[in-house]
């Protein structure tokens, strides 16, 4: 009788990962500053072995002048939004509309930008 076997998994990476030449370049600096900067816990990365790896979203954020601590909250908040954004039910004509005369930029009730 032949076996079913499932097939492995496979993984799937949301951003790919900069090492500390790409972050480098990025920002303009030697290695030895992205290393430093990793050390001091000022750029936020991961250390793989003895290499340091760093995703492109926490580079943004070190270039924004955010503290690791901070990107990790923003992180964790856009991922609860996401996460109740996609539960809410859709939005009916009549919402649909009074938002968009709330947000309405053009001239409406809150006059020209």
């Amino acid at each position: 009788m032949p076996s079913s076997v499932a097939p492995a998994p496979t993984i799937d990476l949301p951003n790919q990962v900069l090492d500390v030449y790409k972050v480098a370049e990025a920002l303009d600096c030697c290695t030895a500053t992205v290393r430093r900067e990793a050390n001091r816990g000022r750029l936020r990365g991961t250390k793989v072995g003895s290499r340091w790896r760093f995703r492109p979203e926490d580079v943004a954020a070190y270039l924004d002048g955010e503290t690791p601590a901070q990107a990790a909250e923003r992180h964790d908040w856009d991922a609860h939004i996401r996460k109740v954004v996609a539960a809410a039910p859709p939005l009916t004509p009549g919402q649909i509309s009074a938002l968009s005369a709330l947000f309405d930029v053009t001239g409406g009730a809150h006059g020209t930008p």
